[in-house]
Formats: C-alpha cells, sequence, structure tokens
C-alpha cells in the first residue's frame, strides 16, 4: 500500500455485505492500494461492485488519471479472471467517481483490488468496496453445465452484471449499461419498432396526430422513388450525400402505407447499396462516415424487408452488413484501429458505435458474430457516459451535436424495444443536453450558434423527440416541434419516437442566462420572444476543459473541429446574426474570429485544417474568471493570453462583457505584453457597415436592412479603425460580412478597447453617449428618458467617482431610473460608498459585486486566506458559501453590520440579499463554486 493510505472499516449497509473505505493523503506513489479480499467474504456473492469517489484541488495542474483494476484467483494463487477500467481523467476541484461492477468466477478464494494513478495531485481519495454475501448469481452469468467425463472447464472470465449501487458519497446514481443482453423471444422480424403488434398504432398516428411529420415524410419518400440509383457513387462528392436514408425511408413508409413502390423502391436501394465494392474514398473508406451511416440505415432497412425479400435478396444484403460490420468492429475494438475508437467525446465514434449496435440487433439469431457487435456498442458507449459533463454541454458546435445525440438516442431507442435493457438511466447527461440545444439556439428558432466548425443549420428534432418520450421532458417536445426538419429523412425516427400525450411547454420560466461549466460559454439573451437581443461568449479551452485535461496526460482527443477563437462572442437580434463566427471553414484563422490580434498573428493551432492544441497545459489556463448573472445585469469576463504563442510575451488578455437587458451590450478589452506589440482588435459584422458622424462610431444595418446596430468604440489610446470586406462560407454558401478592425496606432505594451452596442431601429440608438477622460480613468455616460447609465475604468485598483458612487475599484458602474434610484451597482475593487454611506469593504480585491434593485446583493469575489468582507447597513446576507459549506458558525450576524471571516485555504464567496428569491435547481452553482446566478 503507498505511503499515506490507511484503511477505515465503516458499518455494512443492508444490503450490501461490507465496505472498506480508504483515505489517501499526498504520495508520489504511482500505485495508490493493493487490497487482498478473502474468498471467504465473497464465495457466495456472485457479484460484487466497485465505486471510487476522488477529488482533485483546484490548484492542481495535473488531471487526476486513475485506473481500477479487478483480479480473482484460485487456492493456488492462479489468475482465474480479471476485469478493469481503462486510465480516466477526472475533474480537478470537483467530485467524481468511477465504477466497476464484476461477477466472481466460480472456485475464486481471493479477489485482489489494484488501484493505480497515471498523474494526480490529490488531496484525498476515498475507495469504497461493498459486495453482497446472500445475493443471488446475476442472470446473465454462464450456466453451470451438466456433470460428464470429459475434462473441467476453465472457469468463465469475470462479467459485469446489472447491480444495485452501493451506499457512499457518490454525487449520482451507480448505473451502467451492461455488457450483455437478451432479445425479447416475443418479437418476430421486423423487430425494429415497426413490428406487426406495433403497426396498428403508428398507422392510426399517421393518420391523425402525427399527420404533420408524415406527410412530409411521404412527400420526400415519392421524390426518392423517381431518383436514379448512381453507379459510382463516392467518386467526384465530398463527403458524399446519405444515400442510406433513401431506402430506410422508403422502407418506412411500405411498412405504414403497404404501398408496393415504396417496397420495390426501396428493394432496389438496398440492393444497389450492397453491391457497391467500398463504402466511402481512400485508405478508410469503409471505416468512414459514409460506412457508419449506411451500414446503421442498411441494417435497419433489411430488417423492415426481410419477411418480404426473395431469399437470395436476403443473402446478398445480409452478407454485406456482415462484411461492413466487421471492418467496423475492427476500427472500433482493434488497438492501433480507426483514429476516432477513443474519441469519446466526439460524433465520429458515437455515429460509428450506433451502426455497430443497429447491426447486430438487425442480425442477431441469423449471425453468430451479431452479438459481439452489440456489446462492443454497449462497451463503448458504457465508456462514453462516463466522461460526459455534469452540465449537458457538448465540446463541439451545436450543429455537430446533433448527429451524435441523434446517433445515441436512436440506439437507445431501439435498444430499449428490443432487448431487455433500459439504457436511458445510465446516461442523465441526455435529460441535460436539452438545455444546450436550447440556450445554442437562434432567437428565431431557425438555426444554432455556429461557434467552432459548424454550420447555422442542425438535423434536430428528432432527437429531441426521443429524449422527450424517454424522460417525460415536456420541454423537449417542445422544442422539437420547432427545430424539426420536415425535408429530413431521419425524421422518421422522431414519428416512431412521438408521444402525442406529453404536452409540449415552452422554456417561458427558464433562466434567461446559462454557463455550461466545462467549455466554459455563457449565453444571454433579453427574452424568449424570435426578435430578442442574444449574445454568447466563449472563453473556455478548446474542446472543454475535460478534454484538456485527457489531452495532458497523453490520451487522444479529438478537437479538430475546435477553432482558435478564444475570448470570441456573437450578436443576434431581431432574428439576424449582427455579429457573427465564421462557422466551418477550411483553414482556421484566428483573424475570422471575434477576437484579438497581437503582431498580426493569432492563437495556438492556427492556419490547419484541422485544429490542433499542442500545449494542453496552458490551454487549463484558459476560461472565466468572472460569470454573474442577475435580471439587471449580466457580467461575464475571460482570460485568454495562454492561447497565444509563448513567443508573443502576451502576459495578460482579459475581455468583460457585460448585457444590461434587454438590449445594451458593451465590451471592454484590456491586453497586456512584455514588451512593445501591435494589438488588432477584430469584429466581424454581417450587412453594411456605415461610419456615423462621430470617430469611433459605426452603425450596422443588417443584410435584409430591418435592424440596426449603433456601435461606439472608446479608447484611452490612439486607435485606428479600418474596415475591410470578408467573404467567409456558411453552409457552403459564400457570404458578405465587413471586418472592422480596430489597431493601436503606435506599438505600446498595453491596450484597452471599450465597444458599446446596441440593436435598434435606426441610428440615434445611442446618440446621447458621452465619452469620459480624467487621467488614467476613462468611460462613458449614456442617457435615455426612462435610465442613465455610467461605466468608467482604469488599469489598476484605485480611486473612482461617479454619480452618488465612490470606491476604490478598477471598474464601477451603475444604472439609474427616471427618478434617480439605483436599479444596479456593479464594482470591482475593494470598497463601495453609495450616497455618501459605505456599503461594501474587502481586505482583497473583489472580481465583481452587483448591488441591485430592492436590496438585492449578488457578490462573486476571489479571496485569499484570512480574508476579511464588511458588509454595511442594508445588505444582510442570507447565504454566506465557501466550497460546499455555509459558513454560518464563522459569520458574526449583526443586525446591521455583518462581518464575514473566511476560512482558511478558501477562494470563492458567494453572497445573495435578504430579498433575492432561491435559485432554481437547474442553475444551481457548480462543485467547483466559481459561478453565481440569482434571478
Amino acid at each position: 500500500m503507498a505511503p499515506g493510505l490507511t484503511i477505515k472499516r465503516i458499518p455494512a449497509g443492508s444490503d450490501t455485505g461490507s465496505t472498506l473505505r480508504l483515505i489517501s493523503g499526498l504520495t508520489g506513489s504511482r500505485t495508490l492500494a493493493k487490497l487482498t479480499i478473502p474468498g471467504r467474504r465473497w464465495r457466495h456473492a456472485g457479484r460484487m461492485a466497485f465505486v471510487l469517489a476522488a477529488w482533485s484541488p483546484p490548484a492542481g495542474r495535473q488531471a487526476l488519471c486513475l485506473r481500477l483494476k479487478i483480479t480473482a484467483t484460485d487456492r493456488r494463487g492462479k489468475r482465474i479472471g480479471r476485469v478493469g477500467t481503462s486510465y480516466t481523467c477526472l475533474n480537478s476541484s470537483e467530485w467524481t467517481w468511477l465504477g466497476l461492477r464484476t461477477t466472481t468466477p466460480a472456485g475464486a478464494a481471493a479477489v485482489h483490488v489494484h488501484l493505480e494513478r497515471r498523474s494526480a495531485n490529490y488531496t484525498r481519495i476515498e475507495l469504497m468496496i461493498a459486495g453482497a454475501p446472500r445475493a443471488k448469481t446475476s442472470r446473465v452469468s454462464p450456466p453451470v453445465p451438466p456433470p460428464s467425463s470429459s475434462p473441467a472447464a476453465p472457469p468463465p472470465p469475470l462479467s459485469r452484471p446489472k447491480i444495485r449501487p452501493p451506499p457512499g458519497p457518490i454525487a449520482r446514481p451507480l448505473t451502467f449499461l451492461p455488457r450483455d443482453f437478451r432479445l425479447d423471444p416475443a418479437l418476430k422480424r421486423p423487430r425494429i419498432l415497426l413490428t406487426d403488434a406495433a403497426l396498428p398504432r403508428y398507422r392510426a398516428l399517421a393518420r391523425g396526430q402525427g399527420r404533420v411529420l408524415f406527410g412530409p415524410l411521404r412527400d420526400l419518400a415519392d421524390r426518392f422513388v423517381a431518383e436514379k440509383i448512381p453507379g459510382r457513387p463516392f467518386a467526384a462528392s465530398r463527403p458524399g450525400p446519405d444515400y442510406g436514408r433513401r431506402p430506410l425511408l422508403l422502407a418506412f413508409c411500405h411498412r405504414i402505407t403497404g404501398d408496393k413502390k415504396y417496397f420495390d423502391a426501396a428493394r432496389r436501394w438496398a440492393l444497389a447499396i450492397s453491391t457497391w465494392r467500398d463504402w466511402g474514398r481512400g485508405r478508410s473508406a469503409n471505416q468512414s462516415l459514409i460506412a457508419a451511416h449506411l451500414l446503421s440505415d442498411l441494417a435497419v432497412t433489411y430488417d423492415w424487408l426481410a419477411p418480404s425479400l426473395p431469399p437470395e435478396e436476403r443473402r446478398i444484403i445480409r452478407l454485406k452488413i456482415v462484411l461492413q460490420a466487421e471492418l467496423l468492429h475492427q476500427a472500433l475494438t482493434k488497438p492501433g484501429g480507426a483514429w476516432w475508437n477513443q474519441a469519446w467525446r466526439h460524433g465520429r465514434l458515437w455515429i460509428g458505435a450506433t451502426a455497430l449496435g443497429l447491426a447486430g440487433l438487425a442480425l442477431s439469431g441469423d449471425v453468430p458474430r451479431a452479438e459481439a457487435w452489440v456489446r462492443a456498442a454497449l462497451d463503448t458507449y458504457r465508456r462514453i457516459n462516463t466522461v460526459l459533463p455534469a452540465d449537458g454541454s457538448w465540446p463541439e458546435a451545436a450543429a455537430h451535436w446533433g448527429e451524435a445525440v441523434g446517433a445515441m438516442t436512436v440506439f437507445y431507442l431501439v435498444l430499449q424495444a428490443t432487448t431487455n435493457v433500459d439504457p436511458w438511466p445510465t446516461c442523465p447527461w441526455l435529460a441535460k443536453t436539452v438545455l444546450f440545444r436550447l440556450y445554442n439556439s437562434r432567437p428565431d428558432w431557425r438555426g444554432v450558434l455556429n461557434f467552432g466548425d459548424g454550420p447555422e443549420r442542425d438535423r434536430a428534432g428528432y432527437q429531441l423527440e426521443i429524449i422527450a418520450r424517454a424522460y417525460q421532458l415536456s420541454l423537449a417536445r417542445w422544442l422539437a416541434l420547432r427545430t424539426i426538419n420536415p425535408g429530413d429523412a431521419y425524421g422518421l425516427w422522431g414519428f416512431l419516437a412521438a408521444d402525442p400525450d406529453l404536452k409540449p411547454t415552452p422554456p417561458d420560466d427558464f433562466p434567461l442566462f446559462r454557463l455550461f461549466a466545462d467549455i466554459e460559454l455563457f449565453v444571454v439573451r433579453g427574452s424568449w420572444g424570435p426578435k430578442s437581443t442574444l449574445i454568447a461568449f466563449k472563453a473556455g479551452p478548446p474542446g472543454g476543459r475535460r478534454n484538456a485535461q485527457a489531452r495532458l496526460v497523453g490520451r487522444r482527443v479529438f478537437i479538430g473541429r475546435c477553432h482558435p477563437d478564444q475570448n470570441s462572442f456573437v450578436v443576434l437580434a431581431g432574428g439576424r446574426g449582427l455579429i457573427v463566427d465564421d462557422g466551418p471553414t477550411a483553414l482556421k484563422w484566428t483573424r475570422d474570429q471575434n477576437t484579438l490580434l497581437v503582431n498580426g498573428r493569432g492563437q495556438r493551432g492556427e492556419g490547419l485544417e484541422v485544429f490542433h492544441d499542442d500545449r494542453p497545459e496552458d490551454s487549463l489556463k484558459i476560461g472565466l474568471k468572472v460569470v454573474l448573472a442577475t435580471p439587471f445585469l449580466a457580467v461575464a469576463e475571460g482570460e485568454a493570453a495562454t492561447a497565444y504563442p509563448p513567443d508573443l510575451g502576451l502576459q495578460s488578455y482579459r475581455r468583460l462583457i457585460l448585457f444590461l437587458p434587454p438590449d445594451l451590450v458593451i465590451v471592454r478589452d484590456r491586453a497586456l505584453t512584455a514588451a512593445e506589440a501591435s494589438f488588432s482588435q477584430r469584429f466581424h459584422f454581417r450587412g453594411r457597415l456605415r461610419q456615423a458622424t462621430r470617430p469611433g462610431a459605426y452603425d450596422l444595418v443588417s443584410a435584409a436592412g430591418d435592424v440596426v446596430l449603433a456601435a461606439r468604440f472608446l479608447s484611452p489610446r490612439g486607435v485606428h479603425f479600418e474596415t475591410t470586406p470578408y467573404r467567409g462560407k456558411v453552409n457552403g454558401r459564400q457570404v458578405r460580412q465587413t471586418v472592422l478592425a480596430a489597431t493601436n496606432t503606435d506599438r505600446a505594451r498595453r491596450f484597452s478597447l471599450m465597444a458599446v452596442l446596441r440593436p435598434g431601429a435606426g441610428p440615434s440608438a445611442l446618440a446621447d453617449l458621452t465619452p469620459v477622460k480624467n487621467g488614467d480613468v476613462w468611460g462613458w455616460t449614456w442617457a435615455l428618458p426612462e435610465r442613465r447609465m455610467t461605466f468608467l475604468t482604469r488599469a489598476r485598483t484605485g480611486p473612482l467617482s461617479g454619480p452618488r458612487l465612490a470606491g476604490r475599484a478598477r471598474d464601477l458602474f451603475c444604472v439609474q431610473d427616471q427618478g434617480g434610484n439605483f436599479v444596479a451597482v456593479g464594482l470591482a475593487g475593494r470598497s463601495l460608498i453609495v450616497s455618501g454611506k459605505k456599503r461594501l469593504e474587502a481586505a482583497a480585491d473583489l472580481d465583481w459585486t452587483v448591488l441591485g434593485r430592492a436590496q438585492v446583493m449578488v457578490a462573486l469575489f476571489r479571496v485569499s486566506r484570512d480574508t476579511r468582507v464588511t458588509l454595511f447597513p442594508g445588505f444582510v446576507p442570507q447565504r454566506v458559501s465557501v466550497g460546499e459549506s455555509v459558513l454560518s458558525p464563522a459569520a458574526q450576524w449583526a443586525q446591521k453590520r455583518v462581518t464575514v471571516q473566511l476560512a482558511p485555504g478558501a477562494r470563492w464567496v458567494i453572497l445573495r440579499g435578504p430579498r433575492a428569491p432561491r435559485l432554481p435547481p437547474q442553475l444551481s452553482p457548480g462543485s467547483r463554486n466559481r459561478w453565481l446566478f440569482a434571478r
């Protein structure tokens, strides 16, 4: 056992036998623990469960990477079975778990547990080992053969049956996809959803509530009937059309309507696809995305058409499915196989696993190898479910989210309908990811945000219909009805999964802001209306924080669809994209993003067709430093200095974004280099850009001419503005954009720029903007009949004063109504005086504080050891949190003054005012407590 590890026995549960807990301190050993559990405790168990709960401190730069191995030995000490996990990267500063289930083989005298690490900085690890001595052997265990004179068969290997999770301090239930499955014996082919027993219900749905979905699908099938089958489909196109959807949709319409023309067309297409020598082009033709789509579509088509096909045609199609499935199985499971076989959070692996699983389910009972294909798919999704983030986010663009989630949901839908496996409880991420699609939707619901290499349209709808049915989510059904594409053949899965009894519910009661902590994407909008303003700010590591941790320990993680776009943002309003992302491009350049160039150069990994991050340790330093959202103000600030090559000497690049509902956006940039450099801030507009009368003032007229974005730029230094045309591709079409580049006129070490943006109906939206300049203090004031705003900033903390405001701060912001009453007051500093009365004082700089209407106080600030924060009259905190504990013993409560003494090592404090409503459950602070949301 490694130094610093101790074993503590804790009481056994009523149904788990016994439990051991390991508590470890810091150690440099690779092997953390080796335990031997005597056979007397497991001889009658038949099954065991192992759960690892681990925590890594936020100061650690390395990811927590652990591996758990279980070995069974006989009385002579000979190994008779082994099962284990691969090295798994766990988030730092976050409790997480790693679980393993197993069945003890016959003749096992001892079980050995081996826990090892690859690299980690941790302070505590708990390993709970639980078993059930009187439990019955799992039904999937191999049957005992009858006595015979033949030599005894070797003991069966360790298997992984489904068991109840053991008790312990784990954050989520321990559920796994089982390795083995059993087909429903009552099902006859067709067995995938469109069974003979289910046909009357689906036909009634097509004539009733589902005719809105079935009508466009039948019209599309009619076009496929008359379409000519190509001879060499992959010779000229890249990546190639979705030919497999033709026979799939035609077979679907044949089963629903019984029309023979659909059967004849589906039969011709299926035979033609089966005679194509290769599916795809190049060296990886039969392992490509085209091959996976063709395999899954042809397998389901075979199941639906097989009872009516002649024996020879059925044999031809079946042989082609077997050949392609074996090639895909080797690519998925063979060491050193396809490049994507360990890309757990990449859609290419999900689509391949689904294709293999559907082929196995369609051919089970006809082909002996079919069960191995399904097990490979189950193993893949079991591993995928362990690396999905808790926030439901996706590291690629929202359009690619649709492809990956579509593959998973279709496989789970078919798996549940044809076998004894219920996969939905094993993946709670699917229920949460609906919010990712919701907040990444354009306000008019006609597209998605296209950060990264993704288009503005996706194939959503059917995925959401399946999720809505599986988890009974009325919001998912509402979103599915607005995003489903009637011209997409895969809409048939949405028809098959539709639940007419589930009433759709709009997101009117959901917050208008959302943070996805893994990819560190912050989205906020003015309302849920189709013409509202939407701002999205992207500041996380390329591919997300968990992917960066995996790359740090040498795991193969594909992030080629990412762009060098850290600290980039987009603005949409009036149903139009105003400040836009470049979307899918051949080469990835920072100059095509809404972010900073230093000496004409961009971020690491630019200039390549496939984005590459060669310094994951620097990528982990990228991220949001402050995120704070209230009904009257939203604040986000990101740091992206380490996203740039080290030779540029960029020491800091912070972008602060403030959003004042419903339509005002403020962007403040600060950059600092070790030597003099040239800085260029770029903003990509879609439409016409015209310069207003005042220097640094521009009006953007949208491409349709119905929305104007007023833009005013302020800087304490001389900045040269230049507009240039830019032609890019979005959804394969050339679009015309205008680039506004703000470049410093002389080389300097510091760069500051502030942009005030407001969508409106005319160029006078910001006519009353007044710049303020006083020494190193600069900012602006802006007055409208209903409100007045002031924002003051300086390079470092010092005295700042505004209307009835004063304090020692870096930034000071306030909003007043017609009567001069404060609607919101924001501060980044140490002290605040409002109308001559001190309201807040701290020993260290506050990252950001907002004092709002009705005495609601929302504060988020970084603290150090023994930091003292004093709150003055009118702002008695309702709750004081440090980490995951409430500091009620450490707070000295008084009627008008509260002093909070922070615990040693505390990093973040969250304060909420007495009248602030409770946080909604979907917006509760994460385990790292870096974010605060209040309604």
